[in-house]
């Protein structure tokens, strides 16, 4: 189940699969894929399962289809390493996919930009009023008025239960200035997030968003 928000006055869905939704544009919204990491891994020695990519691919399509999206904006670290296989399989499933995708450049990316990959990024952000869509947040507004959207973090919440029970959970975290989405690749990571008082935190367990009370 997803939560409606309404930042900047303009409304976004949070969706379960840690993706968010922008029924204005038809567009879906999504952070911090890692495509790639797999192989970079294993050219290092390390075993890690072969189709973390696909995964991540085969639910971002079915993601696009079920809410009919008309573009895809991935807000950076789409890709982790220097070009490899992975990266052939996902220019195959972006020309079949029949939509625009476009990519913002995150800190992993630009290893990337380095080859002789064509120019498919849009830069370090793309702006889309009322919105400003970047890889890495900032403690401060953007200074020409648009709300920020970004990734980077992969933000995680810690859930304390009684008898010392901990989970941590991927989770939406919703600033005044901006709004850091979780990561959405399949192999990736957490980071802790410390909520400051006026934000929002909005917890990913399986197929319900949910708000943390009190933040």
């Amino acid at each position: 189940m997803s939560v409606s928000v309404l930042p900047a006055g303009e409304e976004l869905l949070l969706l379960p699969e840690k993706a968010a939704f922008r029924p204005a544009l038809k567009q879906l919204l999504v952070a911090d894929l890692h495509l790639g990491k797999a192989t970079h891994f294993r050219k290092s020695g390390i075993a890690v399962p072969h189709a973390p990519h696909t995964n991540t691919l085969q639910r971002l399509q079915q993601l696009a289809e079920m809410y009919d999206a008309e573009s895809i904006a991935v807000l950076g670290d789409f890709f982790h390493s220097d070009r490899n296989a992975e990266w052939d399989y996902f220019s195959g499933w972006m020309d079949e996919l029949g939509i625009p995708v476009f990519l913002i450049t995150g800190n992993h990316d630009r290893q990337l930009l380095r080859s002789d990959i064509p120019d498919v990024f849009c830069g370090d952000e793309l702006v889309s009023a009322p919105f400003v869509y970047q890889h890495h947040p900032e403690e401060t507004a953007d200074n020409r008025g648009y709300y920020r959207i970004a990734g980077h973090v992969h933000p995680g919440y810690l859930l304390r239960g009684k008898a010392r029970q901990r989970v941590s959970l991927p989770c939406f975290h919703l600033q005044p200035n901006q709004l850091i989405l979780p990561a959405f690749g399949d192999f990736t990571g957490k980071e802790i997030i410390s909520p400051l008082q006026g934000d929002r935190v909005f917890v990913v367990a399986g197929n319900v968003v949910s708000e943390v009370p009190g933040e």
